[in-house]
C-alpha cells in the first residue's frame, strides 16, 4: 500500500477525490449509517473525521458486492426480512 493510499483526508478533501464528488454531508452518511449495510471506515483526529484513499476504495467494492447481492437475492425471490430475521 503506497503512502497516498494511507494518507488521511478530511471529508472535504474525499468528496474532491469521489467520482461524482459527493458532498460531505454524503460522505457524513456514509460512515454514520452505510449504504446497502456497509459503512466508511474512518478515523477522527480530534474532531474531524477522516478516511484514507483505501478505505473509500474497500467501502466502494463492498457496496458494489452488497448491490449485487440484493439483486440476486431479488432475482430468486427471497424476502431481505425473513431472511435476517431468521439469521438473527
Amino acid at each position: 500500500m503506497t503512502n497516498e493510499q494511507t494518507e488521511f483526508l478530511t471529508l472535504a478533501e474525499a468528496s474532491k477525490i469521489i467520482p461524482g464528488n459527493p458532498g460531505i454531508v454524503t460522505l457524513w452518511r456514509w460512515r454514520t449509517k452505510g449504504v446497502h449495510g456497509v459503512r466508511l471506515r474512518s478515523a477522527c483526529a480530534g474532531r474531524v473525521p477522516c478516511t484514507t484513499r483505501a478505505w473509500i476504495e474497500q467501502f466502494m467494492i463492498e457496496v458494489e458486492e452488497a448491490k449485487r447481492d440484493e439483486r440476486e437475492m431479488d432475482e430468486l425471490g427471497w424476502d431481505r426480512d425473513i431472511l435476517a430475521d431468521a439469521v438473527a
